[in-house]
Order: C-alpha cells, then structure tokens, then sequence
C-alpha cells in the first residue's frame, strides 16, 4: 500500500511539472521584443526618478524632455504628461531669471569689463544671470527638438509663446537672435509630414529674408502638392524683389533658380507635373542671382562663379559679369575671349599619379610619405569594405576565405596600433556572423595582445574601447567584465578632466551646481550625440539582447551622475527610438542648411 501510495504521489508530483515543460517554449521574435521595451519603459520610469535627483534645473529639464521624446512611443499620455512637466519647469526658470535681471540696477560701464572674458573674466552678479539664460536658451532648444520628434507644429509653437514669457529687452532680443537656426530646423521638420502646413509657417519666418529652409520646404511641397507649390514659391520670389542686392545670398537664389527651371523641364516621361514658375518669372530670378553676384566683391585671385542659370534666363548679365571678372587681373585674363561669345579654354585634365610624385589633379609634386600614405589608406578602405561583406553570408566559402587571409596580411603589416586593433575587431566580428567563432576567438586574441592592460593615456583607452566593442560581437559574456572595467578607468580620467574645467571655469559656462551643464549646448548637438552613439552603436544592441539586466549595471558604474543619466538615456534610445538613417542624423547634427551631396562619398 505504502508503494502504491508513493508511486501515485509521485505521479501526481510529475503531471503539473509536465504540463508546464509541454507549456514552456522558446519566446517568438515579437515576443522577445515586447517584453524587452517593457523592461525598457520601467527602466525610463526609473531613470526619471535619477534625474530628478540632479542639482542643475537645467539638466533635469533637458534629461526629462529627452525621457519624454521616447515614452512617447510606447505611452502618447504618458510621455505628453512629462513633456507638460519640462515645459512648466522651464517657464519657472525663465519668469525667475527675467524677474532677477529686471530686479537689478541699470548696468555701469564697469559690469561688463571683466565678465566677458570666457573662462577667465571675473563674474559679476549680471554676468551670472546672464550667463545662465543663455543655457536656459540651450535647454529651449531640447525640448523644442524632443517634442518635435512627435508633434513639429507643438513644438513650433513652444518655440515662440515662450518669447512672451521675456520682458526684460536684453534677454528678448537674445533670445529673439536664437530663434533662426532653429526655427528653420522645426519647419524642415513639419514640412516632412505636411508640407503645406510648413509652408504656411513659414510665411511668418520671410520678414528675416529667404534661407535655404523656405526653398527645402518648397521642393518638398511641389513633390507632395504640385497644385500647391506655385503659390508659395511667388510669396520667396516677391520676397527676394524686395530684398537689397547687398542682402541677397547667391547660394540661396541659386538654389531657388534651379529648382524652378528643374521643375520646368520635362521629366524622363515626356510629362511634367505642375512648374513651380512662368519662364517669365525664371527670367527675373535669373536677374535677380545676377545682382547678387555682381555685388560680390572681385579681386585678381576671383573665380569665375557657375553661370549657367544666368547665361541661361539672363543672357546680358551674364555677359556684364564675365567681362567684370575679365578685367579683375592677370587670373582673369583667360576669359576675356568668353566675353566676346567664343567659347573660354577647357580646363587642364588632372594629372594621375606618377612615378615622378606628381600628386592627382595638382602640379606640385606629392613626396613619397604622402603617396605611400594614400596607397595604405585606399587599401585599407578597400580591405575593411571587403570584410564587411563576410556577414551577408552569401559569399562562397573560398572567396570568404581569401577575404580573411588577405584581412589578416593587411593588418599584420600595419603599423597603426589603432588601425591594427580596430581592423581585428571588426574582422573578428564578420567572421562570427558567419559561425566561425573559433576563428573569430583567434582574431580577437592577436588584437588582445595589442591592448594596453592598464590605459595611460587617451589613445591607449580608445584602442580598449574599440576590442571591447568587437569583443561584444564575439562573445558578449566575455565582453561585460571588459567595459565594466574600462568605464571605473574612465571615471578617474572624467574626475580630473572635470576638476581641471571647474577650476578654470569662473563664469560656470560648463560646470554649474557641480554638474557637466547638459543642456548648455542645445537640443540639436545633444539629440545628435544621443542618436549618433546609442542607434548606431550595434554593440549596444548585442549586448543588449545577450543580457539587458548587465547592459543596464554597466549605466550604473558610471561616478557622475550626468553620465549615468545619459548612458541610461542612450540606452533606452536603443531600444525605444525610431532607427534614424545617416542624412537625418547629419542634418541633426549639423542643421537645417545642410543636404547630402548626391554623390555620398564627398
């Protein structure tokens, strides 16, 4: 009875542990990935709760915002609710320092002797003040380009009610004088999703003259509504008639002359959707970039500027121009044949490298160094171009072995420690994609024997950081220890480089309250900093994946909290942010007037 009884208990003890091994399986793709994004979302909750915690208003403003942009994906209410707290925090901060100069005596020509002086001038009370409304502007920035990930026209608009929070005269004309830049970087931004909406908006922005923005908007508007185009593209014309030929910007009414006549000319097709201007109206913007470059200043050293358009819709300036550069010096003198309507000389062909060190396309000769050095740069790009191809894992098992040997002799014979380490990383890593660990293991400890076990300078954390970051392709487990490690070294380097700042930084243009000031330096530098090292960094990802509770304690090691904060935030961007591709990354980074060339290598 007693067996009977045991066996039946035992039974009865094996069915749930049955069921639940028939239950457990392996978590889909879609699976893995939400249940990440809600570690991901608690993580962000807890991260606001660091922040809060920070002594500079300023940073914890510019970090909420940041928190805000990215729980807006997963949580509109949410992420809306905690913009609406930067938002009021930031007004706070702006009534109290508009309250505090206007509370101040008129200023003495003595306030301003010493405090102007960056790093080094003597700080006055007014100086203090003002010093800090001028981060107080960088944190304006932030928050208007983290909302803008979301909401343009919302962000737009917090752009300029905030102006009528300023009464002071100074701190309106200063902040009035910050508006451009960004302004033109929010329009591009709603003209993205609704061009005709932009274009409206930027009607109000025409009175400071026509950028590069207005004519971006306009070539935007006439892909999406062509109907529409026209309209818009007359408000730029009748605004350039009116603007003095001293204002006008050549590249600008370049621009704008090129778009009309390429929308004027018939496509592949034979069809044309609606030109944006008449010829008649072609013809006077083509006056008009005529002006503009007479009123360019010429000298014997002048180069003739691109006349094409002009010879084009203005045929007699175009002549008035040539015969000015003509007659500008012994330079010029070549072209005065083109004055007479023959056509000027061809240009001289570039020169190809010679045995003779006769650089490409110049006459002075290059000395072997340079060409040796031009010789290994091209082999290398071409070698690494090589090796990224290895993880498509198509290639034939031969030609992926020939890649691999010719790698590895390439590096093997480079001198570089900083090209040989990071070339291994990245070879190590396409061959782990491709299965071979044992190989990729192999790689990665010849770049091993190159790395500084204790970094002494820069260069030698540099190299650490970048076979950790091919480590982390490699074997991810063997990685953590590795950054873990490398960021308490960088801590003491990131002490002194702070106490050195703070101690040659008497106006708290940088260091304020004892923090790094975050926000100081603008929505646009800070979101592409973020984007630029948490999206694209795909170590990140790999760590992420292998772990996310260790990627999350790595955050942690950092000493200030600054850094925690941001390596937390660039984190969570990893994970929660849209994948942004290179031209929108650059155009954060480098502005609204920046377009990447059609050719992308220039």
């Amino acid at each position: 009875m007693r067996f009977s009884l045991a066996l039946f208990l035992a039974f009865l003890l094996s069915v749930p542990a049955g069921i639940i091994a028939q239950d457990e399986k392996t978590p889909t793709p879609e699976e893995k990935k939400e249940k990440l994004e809600q570690a991901a979302i608690a993580f962000l909750r807890e991260t606001y709760s660091d922040v809060g915690n920070m002594r500079s208003l300023e940073n914890r403003i510019s970090f909420t915002a940041e928190l805000a942009a990215l729980l807006w994906y997963k949580d509109q209410r949410g992420g809306a609710a905690m913009f609406g707290a930067a938002v009021n925090d930031f007004k706070q901060l702006l009534a109290v320092y508009d309250g505090q100069i206007n509370s101040m005596a008129p200023p003495d020509d003595d306030d301003d002797l010493y405090a102007g002086i960056p790093f080094l001038g003597e700080p006055t009370d007014r100086s203090r003040i003002e010093r800090k409304f001028n981060t107080a502007l960088g944190v304006r920035q932030q928050i208007a380009m983290s909302i803008a990930e979301h909401e343009p026209e919302l962000a737009y608009n917090f752009f300029y009610d905030s102006v009528s929070l300023i009464t002071n005269p100074k701190f309106r004309e200063d902040i009035e004088t910050s508006n451009e830049q960004y302004e033109q970087q929010l329009l591009s931004r709603i003209a993205t999703s609704d061009a005709k909406r932009a274009a409206e908006l930027a009607k109000r922005s025409l009175g400071k003259g026509v950028t590069s923005t207005h004519i971006r908007i306009l070539r935007k508007l006439h892909s999406k509504d062509p109907e529409a185009a026209p309209a818009f593209g007359n408000e730029l014309l009748n605004r350039l008639k009116s603007t003095s030929s001293e204002e006008l910007q050549v590249p600008v009414v370049r621009s704008l002359l090129s778009l009309g006549d390429s929308t004027a000319t018939p496509g592949k097709d034979g069809k044309s959707a609606t030109p944006i201007y008449s010829v008649g109206k072609l013809v006077e913007l083509g006056d008009i970039l005529a002006r503009a470059i007479l009123e360019i200043e010429v000298t014997e050293d002048s180069d003739l500027p691109d006349l094409t358009l002009v010879e084009k819709y203005a045929p007699s300036r175009a002549v008035q121009i040539k015969a000015r550069y003509a007659a500008s010096g012994p330079k010029n003198s070549t072209r005065k044949v083109a004055v007479t309507g023959m056509p000027p000389p061809p240009p001289p062909k570039p020169m190809p490298i010679s045995a003779t060190g006769t650089g490409i396309g110049s006459s002075e000769p290059s000395s072997p160094a340079e060409l040796r050095r031009e010789a290994r740069t091209k082999e290398m790009t071409e070698m690494m171009a090589e090796v990224e191809t290895l993880g498509d894992g198509e290639l034939p098992k031969e030609e992926r072995e020939r890649i691999i040997a010719k790698a590895r002799e390439i590096l093997g014979r480079t001198k570089s420690k900083s090209q040989k380490i990071g070339g291994l990383a990245t070879l190590a890593g396409s061959v782990a994609k491709i299965g071979d660990k044992r190989l990729a293991a192999e790689i990665m400890l010849e770049a091993e024997r190159l790395v500084e076990r204790n970094p002494k300078n820069y260069m030698d954390l540099m190299n650490s950081f970048a076979f950790a970051a091919g480590q982390a392709v490699v074997d991810p487990d063997k990685a953590f220890p590795i950054f873990s490690d490398l960021i308490v070294r960088s801590n003491e380097l990131i002490s002194a480089v702070v106490t050195i700042a703070e101690f040659v930084d008497v106006n708290e243009e940088v260091i304020a309250e004892g923090e790094f000031q975050v926000g100081a330096f603008g929505g646009q530098m800070i979101q592409g900093f973020i984007r630029g090292a948490g999206v694209a960094d795909s170590a990140t990802k790999i760590l992420i994946d292998a772990d996310f509770e260790k990627t999350k304690a790595l955050t942690n090691r950092f000493d200030r909290a600054e850094l925690r904060i941001l390596s937390k935030v660039m984190l969570l961007r990893t994970i929660l942010g849209k994948e942004v591709s290179q031209d929108e990354l650059l155009e954060e980074m480098l502005g609204p007037d920046f377009e990447m060339p059609d050719d992308k290598t220039k």
